[in-house]
């Protein structure tokens, strides 16, 4: 007993070296990214540091993910790095997504739609159409997000994406089971199968012919449910994927509920109950222990079904903490992204008044340069006209001076062919005396 206790020491410190040393690893990188992007000048290669560094942080455990995110975004903006722009919107929508912010990221989503409509970003555009499907779906808009998967199915088709294709037609399907609508959900998730195996997708062919077993489960036809589930597991244990056998042996623990094969029931659904608690999934291990409750009740075992019943609303309690943790998450979320759009905004404002008062210098500036320019024009335009003014004067004056010249020789050559006064004088009293 005491080698045991200390081998479980043992274990439980080296967990604790492995936990503590991949923290200070974590803690070095995110340390040696700041000191990068502090010493960078705004550039695509900041906005990539800023990305790597979002990347250092849990999407469920923190807001520091969609917090950088929202920085690269605004620098890349800022640059005009389309590449950088795009990938942090999708980016940050997903975040908002897995945190379960729904309205936030339709909100973000129709600003990101806006940005690739004004850019004529279509590839793009018709690509995003079944991230958008998903955010309608969680908010139970079904009409409207089936409108979308089907317009990201159509793109995805013209292009010969079929992995992508099938893609969607499986989210159609799981609104079509939501829904009620049974044999249309089997239709789409048939031909999503199809398509999967002819492109060699394992773990999305296990998923989609599970999915097919959900549909099977909830129409009833517990064998053909049987023998979906049992195909999808073979495939999962061949790609060794522990989510993907953790969903099978929980929808297989149902269909034995079902179908009253309570020693298969219960071996299935323990089977689950571990993958899950490796996992973390507290809702499915939430869930196994309210079956295995129910089972236990239905065969009489009350203490186990009591014994049950108690770690089912342990773990219920504990789901409900987390999801109030992650609720307060979000609230900190929304509230920190409204703090930083606030800021951006004023910052924004800081920005638009300084480029208005750079504006009006500049348009000061070039209204006196036109001032100083017609001065100048007519002050050269005034001095030529001045001078041909002084031309035409002088000419004007050579002219006269030589009509003047001309009448004062008229008058001399008139006086020296008329004969003198007093000659006359004489010549008349001579008349007179005769």
């Amino acid at each position: 007993m005491k080698k045991i206790k200390l081998f479980s020491c043992l274990i439980t410190g080296l967990i604790l070296m492995i936990g503590f040393s991949s923290y200070s690893q974590n803690k070095q990188k995110v340390d040696s990214l700041i000191l990068l992007i502090n010493k960078s000048p705004d550039d695509s290669n900041k906005v990539n540091l800023y990305f790597s560094l979002s990347r250092q942080y849990d999407v469920f455990k923190s807001k520091e993910n969609i917090e950088w995110n929202l920085t690269a975004l605004n620098l890349a903006k800022k640059i005009s790095f389309d590449r950088g722009i795009k990938r942090h919107y999708v980016d940050i929508i997903r975040f908002l997504f897995q945190r379960g912010v729904y309205d936030l990221a339709i909100a973000y989503y129709h600003d990101y739609e806006t940005y690739l409509i004004k850019n004529n970003y279509n590839d793009e555009l018709f690509a995003s159409y079944n991230m958008y499907g998903n955010l309608l779906s969680r908010q139970k808009k079904r009409t409207e997000a089936l409108k979308y998967y089907h317009k990201a199915r159509a793109f995805q088709l013209l292009r010969k994406d079929y992995p992508k294709y099938a893609n969607v037609l499986n989210n159609i399907s799981i609104l079509y089971l939501d829904n009620g609508s049974y044999d249309s959900a089997l239709v789409y998730s048939s031909i999503a199968v199809s398509i999967f195996k002819q492109n060699n997708s394992s773990s999305a062919l296990a998923n989609s012919i599970l999915g097919i077993g959900e549909i099977y489960l909830k129409k009833g036809d517990l064998k053909n449910a049987e023998s979906k589930v049992f195909e999808s597991i073979d495939i999962y244990q061949a790609v060794n994927e522990i989510h993907g056998l953790c969903n099978c042996n929980y929808v297989l623990g149902q269909i034995y509920l079902q179908s009253g094969r309570y020693d298969e029931a219960i071996i299935a659904t323990n089977k689950a109950l571990r993958s899950a608690k490796e996992l973390h999934f507290l809702d499915i291990e939430r869930n196994c222990y309210n079956n295995l409750s129910q089972i236990y009740h239905l065969l009489n075992k009350d203490s186990e079904a009591y014994k049950n019943h108690v770690l089912y609303k342990s773990v219920s309690d504990s789901l409900a903490a987390e999801n109030l943790q992650g609720k307060m998450l979000e609230m900190e979320v929304k509230y920190d992204i409204s703090k930083k759009e606030d800021q951006l905004k004023e910052q924004q404002f800081e920005i638009d008044s300084k480029i208005k008062q750079r504006n009006y210098l500049v348009l000061i500036v070039l209204v006196i340069l036109i001032l100083f320019f017609i001065s100048i024009r007519a002050y050269s335009q005034k001095k030529k006209a001045n001078k041909v003014i002084f031309e035409q004067k002088k000419l004007v004056e050579e002219k006269q001076q030589e009509v003047m010249d001309s009448i004062r020789y008229a008058k001399r050559i008139q006086e020296s062919l008329m004969p003198k006064e007093k000659y006359m004088q004489k010549v008349i009293n001579r008349l007179k005396g005769l």
